[in-house]
């Protein structure tokens, strides 16, 4: 059953998902782990792993991080995501900012007497 938001998702991220699924496929590969095994320790079922290294987007967020754990790689990935390394959205915040500066400016102006 495909949900809503899966049905969203573009091509490009289709192709996105694929890739970071042949990644782990790799990794899994190269520490020589069978994907019964994989399957095991990260405690789910090889048909699980096998979508995941298909880069289905059915699989959850929370199977992909079991999966970088096990393979102990992607430790700092939420660091990536912290507001602090967001250029774009800190980029999107000040000019939000500097607008609403700009409006207390000219309220401030046409108020003085």
């Amino acid at each position: 059953m495909k949900t809503f938001a899966v049905s969203g998702i573009s091509r490009s991220e289709i192709k996105e998902l694929a890739l970071l699924g042949e990644y782990v496929k790799i990794a899994r590969k190269r520490r020589e782990m069978s994907l019964r095994d994989m399957a095991t320790r990260m405690m789910v079922s090889v048909p699980t792993v096998i979508n995941l290294e298909k880069g289905l987007p059915t699989v959850s967020m929370g199977v992909f991080m079991r999966a970088l754990s096990v393979l102990d790689i992607g430790k700092n990935l939420a660091n990536e995501l912290a507001p602090e390394n967001d250029d774009i959205g800190m980029g999107i915040e000040i000019r939000r900012v500097k607008k609403i500066g700009e409006r207390n400016n000219k309220l401030k102006r046409n108020l003085d007497f």
